[in-house]
């Protein structure tokens, strides 16, 4: 049954050290850091997002140069901009807001969050993720890398990343002053639907996101379109929620 919602809508290259993604329809791509010094570049830019365990990007229909391999694509999704960026923080023993998203959700339906941060401070932080003023996520480590989906009924939403430190006051510089250094991301994106006819003549919803990378081969030498490294496919299957309303 699944294997009949699976659609293709992406592929990904190889060339050298880079890959070329090319995008059908406008899209959530998220990357993880390989390693501490990683930056990443699309079209031979350098993202201060891509210092993070985790980043995502808003990619516009056409082809794209990374050099990363995408992690996760979310397809036919709209995004909502967190409302403090670039800022610098003093981290204390009391919480500090670090970036906050408000909006108003249209219809029942999945949300993805993610947030993460970089700090250059070999120590660990206290994050705290609040939804409407009520404690989401919590927990303790140097650099958060946060990424979930859920549900949410229609109304107004309040999400706001807090962080703090047991003992010690740290300044938290962004890169507008000191390059690549600290980083932090908060970023929301609801899935859309579309309406399609099911066997049985009832309208049903259904959903189109999530989209995982599916086949990756190393194999040059292989001719086969199918499994080659350059026409490795990102699909995204189509979940059928019957019981969601717009």
């Amino acid at each position: 049954m699944i294997s009949k919602f699976i659609l293709i809508f992406a592929f990904i290259q190889q060339i050298f050290a880079n890959f070329i993604i090319y995008i059908e329809n406008p899209c959530i791509v998220v990357f993880n850091k390989q390693y501490n010094d990683d930056i990443m570049k699309i079209n031979n830019i350098s993202y201060r997002e891509s210092i993070n365990p985790i980043s995502f990007y808003y990619f516009n229909q056409g082809n794209w140069n990374v050099n990363r391999k995408p992690s996760m694509i979310f397809n036919n999704v709209n995004l909502i901009d967190s409302l403090t960026k670039n800022k610098d923080i003093e981290i204390s023993q009391k919480w500090t807001l670090l970036d906050s998203i408000e909006y108003y959700k249209h219809f029942k339906g999945p949300v993805h969050l993610l947030a993460t941060t970089n700090i250059e401070f070999n120590t660990n932080f206290t994050y705290n993720i609040e939804i409407n003023s009520k404690s989401f996520y919590y927990t303790t480590i140097q650099n958060l890398a946060y990424i979930q989906s859920f549900t949410q009924d229609i109304g107004q939403y309040s999400i706001k990343l807090f962080i703090k430190h047991n003992s010690k006051h740290y300044k938290f510089y962004t890169s507008r002053k000191f390059g690549f250094t600290n980083s932090y991301q908060l970023g929301l994106w609801e899935s859309l639907y579309r309406k399609v006819q099911s066997n049985i003549n009832t309208n049903i919803l259904t959903n189109v996101d999530n989209i995982i990378l599916q086949k990756y081969s190393n194999d040059t030498n292989n001719t086969n379109q199918e499994n080659s490294l350059y026409n490795s496919k990102l699909s995204w299957v189509v979940h059928k929620l019957s019981s969601w309303e717009l």
